[in-house]
């Protein structure tokens, strides 16, 4: 069970990244655009589709912690030192506030754009 624990705590980790994705793509319905990438001072350098920017990186970052999950079941105990729990925890409070970032930068520039 110990081993089991890591893929256990990422799967509502992974479950609330897809669920922001979801939203993003509701919340900015009106908008056929999204930026894709942001400069150092916070202007909009790239635009994608919407849907595209919405679900690109929840769907990246769930990718990555569930291969950063399914490691520690595939790496045999004896070569793991110690428990991986902290870094996937770790991991998934990284990459949910990451997807937080780009959705209150998202919401920062959407509001730039009315008229």
């Amino acid at each position: 069970m110990q081993q089991w624990l890591p893929l256990l705590v990422s799967l509502p980790i992974i479950a609330g990244l897809l669920w922001s994705g979801w939203w993003t793509n509701k919340r900015f319905s009106n908008l056929d655009e999204l930026p894709g990438h942001y400069g150092l001072n916070g202007e909009a350098t790239y635009m994608a589709p919407r849907r595209v920017m919405a679900w690109a990186l929840p769907v990246l970052y769930s990718i990555f912690l569930l291969v950063l999950a399914l490691a520690v079941l595939l790496v045999p105990a004896e070569h793991q030192d110690g428990s991986a729990l902290p870094g996937v925890v770790f991991a998934g409070i990284a990459f949910g506030a990451a997807q937080c970032l780009v959705i209150w930068l998202h919401g920062r520039w959407a509001r730039k754009q009315r008229p």
